[in-house]
């Protein structure tokens, strides 16, 4: 029995130390290996590994494993998606290939494999995003805040959206209505652009009913509403907009009987472009706008020109961005040009890119800065 023991602790012992080993370590090994016994140690090492990729810190090891020599990429928003940027490389004498990255403590990083031609998941990663554009493999870095308040909580009972259509300029718009148990007829109104995005990849309708749950801001209703040609319709469109303020809205409220004290607007992208473009003719009637990665740069920063010369003052606004967008420049000119004009604003940034991860992650800012009456005169 005394013998049974001491091997077993003898065996946690080893396995615990070549857990400990880093990878850089486990390169440097097989360096000094013959060819030939270099697999073994691959499999041996790899095999105690849990999870992937390898997390060392601020340093991350991406792992693909064939034997066949072939082309391998790394792309992902922190390369703005490059097909060939970034390339594996592989241990001689081994399926190994590894590529090495360094990224801040708090990312989160949206990212595929390129084998050959083929654009592909990291199968040996069980962390996916799903967004608009298909899904991709995820990496969370150690100081990351995962925005639980996206998820559903178990025995629940969670709000469903009303799916309906309103005729606005002579065209069709579904709209999803979300109207929170709670929510008076005076309760603030949300408008999304975007809105069936929203729901589907943001959890929108979710994180409203969390932070109301947690009491974080008031019970509110939303209207959240999809374009019927996004492209022509969130770039500087004034029909849009009067269709959107002068039409579907009254229509909306008329039907839920709602007499919103307060109303906001929101999207991302080019919807959170034209969220901010709204103030432009109707400043007096809404009471803060949130963009999220709005579109700034349509048109060299066309946005500042219309909004020169407008009352904006004392609006408030929410901007949020990810650094791998490449857009800060142009993000703090309208930051810049907004700050001169005595609105306020509050601004989150992360290490992220143009995503729904990034954009349901900062949701909660947004709404919590608008209409938390603790939070709405603290621009930053």
């Amino acid at each position: 029995m005394f013998f049974i023991l001491l091997f077993g602790l003898i065996s946690t012992l080893f396995f615990a130390c070549r857990q400990e080993k880093k990878f850089n370590d486990l390169l440097l090994e097989m360096a000094d290996l013959p060819e030939a016994e270099r697999q073994y140690t691959v499999d041996l090492w790899l095999g105690q590994r849990v999870t992937f990729p390898v997390i060392e810190d601020s340093v991350v090891y991406f792992i693909y494993r064939n034997r066949v020599d072939i082309p391998v990429y790394l792309s992902g928003d922190f390369n703005g998606w490059s097909p060939d940027s970034h390339p594996f490389l592989k241990v001689i004498g081994t399926d190994l290939y590894y590529n090495r990255q360094v990224f801040p403590e708090d990312a989160r990083v949206e990212y595929k494999l390129i084998v050959g031609k083929n654009w592909q998941i990291d199968s040996l990663n069980v962390n996916v995003s799903r967004g608009g554009y298909g899904h991709n493999s995820l990496l969370f870095m150690p100081a990351y805040r995962f925005p639980l308040e996206t998820l559903r909580q178990r025995n629940k009972v969670y709000t469903v959206p009303d799916t309906v259509t309103y005729r606005g300029g002579g065209l069709e718009y579904r709209a999803y209505i979300y109207r929170h148990s709670s929510a008076a007829a005076g309760a603030p109104l949300l408008v999304f652009n975007d809105g069936g995005d929203y729901i589907r990849y943001g959890q929108a309708a979710v994180v409203l009913d969390n932070l109301t749950a947690e009491e974080r801001i008031p019970p509110v209703n939303a209207i959240f509403i999809d374009a019927v040609d996004r492209m022509r319709e969130y770039r500087f469109n004034a029909a849009y907009l009067e269709r959107l303020m002068n039409e579907i809205l009254p229509a909306c409220e008329k039907q839920y009987r709602w007499r919103p004290e307060k109303v906001y607007m929101g999207g991302v992208s080019l919807g959170g472009l034209t969220a901010l473009y709204a103030l432009k003719d109707y400043a007096a009637t809404l009471d803060g706008v949130f963009s999220q990665s709005g579109s700034f740069w349509v048109d060299s920063l066309r946005i500042i020109e219309e909004l020169n010369g407008v009352n904006i003052k004392g609006e408030t606004v929410f901007i949020s961005y990810g650094h791998w967008e490449n857009q800060d420049e142009n993000q703090q000119k309208v930051i810049d040009f907004l700050r001169e004009r005595k609105v306020r604003v509050k601004i989150r940034t992360f290490y992220d890119g143009h995503n729904w991860g990034n954009w349901s992650g900062a949701l909660s800012d947004a709404l919590y800065f608008l209409l938390s009456p603790k939070e709405e005169h603290n621009g930053i």
